[in-house]
């Protein structure tokens, strides 16, 4: 994988850890109890606005290594794109990594226990991952649309159609008329965690088959 053969990518993930680790700090100050702690951190808005952002802008920075060059070295399309998938999905890891060993370390200092059963703590851990690898999927989707603008705006729009799912549309249904639907990455933050397991993991499958399919048609580079 080529993120690590790149210091630079290290910085990414040092700046990461850096500004969770403020997060971290700056919500002990504002957490009384534990429930107020996980609150913060499990909230549709913190994933949006600060995880989903940070994790574009370092998709952003690692994708600048993927351009002719590395096509020509690689040789392949295929073999390409599943190294561009690997990097970011290698990247979401880490991130995803870094965000929870916060949360942990955070409670256990701030609380000197966790309170909040493993199980619930390990299922956020994995809903959050597998948002962001959809994210990927998505941006990359976008990256590979025959619309111009889409393409050339990927990062823009994959935020924006994330904000508009998850802080636009959902709340205003169920406000307005009561109505509890799930989208996309609305089912991160569904209650029943082996539904959206099954419900994210079969969206992400389907966007990297498609992604395989239809990239012997589309130009790589806009």
């Amino acid at each position: 994988m080529m993120i690590l053969y790149d210091k630079k990518y290290f910085n990414i993930l040092a700046c990461c850890l850096i500004f969770f680790v403020s997060a971290a700090i700056f919500f002990s100050f504002r957490a009384q109890d534990e429930s107020i702690w996980f609150s913060r951190w499990f909230s549709d808005k913190f994933y949006v606005l600060i995880i989903c952002s940070i994790y574009l802008l370092g998709v952003a920075i690692i994708n600048t290594y993927f351009n002719y060059f590395t096509f020509n070295r690689i040789g392949d399309r295929k073999k390409y794109l599943l190294c561009q998938l690997a990097d970011q999905y290698l990247f979401a890891f880490i991130l995803t990594n870094i965000i929870f060993i916060c949360i942990i370390l955070g409670s256990v200092l701030k609380f000197n226990e966790i309170r909040t059963a493993i199980l619930d703590i390990l299922s956020w851990y994995f809903k959050y991952l597998l948002g962001l690898i959809l994210v990927t999927n998505l941006c990359v989707l976008f990256q590979k649309s025959r619309i111009n603008i889409l393409a050339k705006f990927s990062y823009l729009w994959t935020f924006l159609t994330i904000s508009f799912e998850l802080i636009a549309i959902v709340p205003k249904l169920k406000i307005l008329y009561g109505i509890d639907i799930r989208i996309a990455f609305s089912w991160i933050f569904y209650q029943n965690a082996p539904v959206s397991f099954i419900v994210l993991s079969a969206m992400n499958a389907l966007v990297i088959i498609y992604l395989i399919l239809v990239d012997s048609r589309r130009d790589l580079f806009i």
